[in-house]
């Protein structure tokens, strides 16, 4: 017996040894604020490899109650007849208040020029937590990447462009950036900057279509309170969906009124539009 025992102990000996020295370190994000944690990684990966929570934002503009409809015309308490053939804004400066009262900005960064007073442009790094929204396109956006395990309570920014982004060069944009030149100009130089939003729409007068183009200039706050404190668990991302009420918006308004007056109009009345009708954690 005692023979058998000293011929075994040796071979398990070399078992676990082989065992042992074929053991790879597993390679993962250690960080447990990532979507991607992984728990059983031994050496963290690179600093790229780990995948944050979003923050995305979708908003349904509606007239009346069904999603607009930018082929039909519609009459307004005005009896105006017209119809809205395309409406964007810039949302910027966008965080998520959370239950200390700390601001949780999207982590984005973006390489941009900026001018300064002399005219000279200045590469920068700035937050990129801005978007542009359009009728007739997907509605949701990607704002940005957080981390997070604490409770949020409301969503705070700005409707338009925020002032410290009034000096950028569109053309050190990358392509198809909120911030770079559009089709329909959002942006007229930089004694004036971005437009807060830009409403265009066919008038009709007697027997004539008017087109109309109403636009605003700088930027209206914005603030959306959840109605209690939300958790937000490590590594879960959050959709914030919205309704944009564009009858309520029009509602009473003369819109063959000059431009200026129509835009003044619009745009005390902006802020009030957007409804939170849903929050998805996931």
């Amino acid at each position: 017996m005692n023979s058998l025992k000293e011929r075994i102990l040796p071979l398990l000996v070399i078992i676990a040894l082989v065992a042992s020295g074929c053991y790879e370190d597993v390679e993962g994000c250690l960080d447990p604020n990532a979507a991607n944690y992984d728990l059983d990684a031994d050496i963290e990966c690179l600093e790229t490899c780990c995948e944050f929570p979003e923050l995305n934002i979708a908003i349904n503009h509606l007239y009346g109650d069904t999603l607009l409809d930018r082929d039909s015309f519609y009459v307004n308490a005005a009896n105006n007849v017209f119809r809205i053939t395309r409406l964007r804004y810039y949302w910027s400066d966008l965080a998520l208040i959370q239950e200390d009262g700390t601001r949780l900005e999207p982590e984005d960064s973006l390489d941009i020029g900026l001018v300064d007073m002399n005219n000279d442009t200045l590469l920068v790094v700035i937050n990129d937590n801005l978007n542009l929204f359009r009728t007739g396109s997907s509605s949701e956006r990607e704002i940005g990447t957080f981390r997070t395990a604490q409770s949020v309570t409301s969503l705070t920014g700005r409707i338009g462009i925020e002032d410290d982004y009034q000096r950028v060069a569109p053309a050190t944009a990358p392509d198809d950036h909120p911030l770079g030149f559009q089709e329909g100009r959002m942006h007229f130089g930089l004694d004036t900057g971005y437009v807060n939003f830009k409403l265009e729409y066919d008038l009709i007068v007697a027997d004539d279509t008017i087109q109309r183009v109403i636009q605003d200039f700088g930027s209206q706050p914005l603030n959306v309170d959840f109605g209690g404190a939300l958790a937000l668990p490590r590594g879960f991302e959050i959709t914030l969906s919205f309704e944009a009420l564009l009858e309520e918006w029009l509602a009473g308004l003369d819109l063959a009124a000059t431009d200026e007056e129509l835009a003044d109009q619009l745009s005390e009345r902006v802020v009030n539009i957007f409804f939170l009708t849903e929050i998805l954690v996931d």
